[in-house]
């Protein structure tokens, strides 16, 4: 199922109009080894995909509402 895009917008507006300044980051999931050949199967972080909707490893979300560009994300 796809979400549309513009329900993860919202979501990081409604959060930021609840912070009182100051800077959110959330940390997306890493990928964790099982053994030396082998991986756990990937989850995201709960935070930040009901932020982002982004499914991939190692990201950072940034959020700071009083600035210039409020929302950043860091992504490989």
């Amino acid at each position: 199922m796809q979400i549309d895009s513009q329900v993860f917008a919202r979501r990081r507006q409604v959060f930021m109009d609840k912070m009182d300044g100051g800077v959110a980051i959330f940390p997306a999931g890493r990928v964790s080894s099982r053994n030396s050949d082998v991986d756990y199967e990937f989850r995201q972080e709960s935070d930040f995909f009901y932020l982002t909707g982004f499914e991939e490893a190692d990201a950072v979300l940034m959020m700071e509402p009083n600035s210039e560009n409020p929302v950043t994300f860091f992504v490989q």
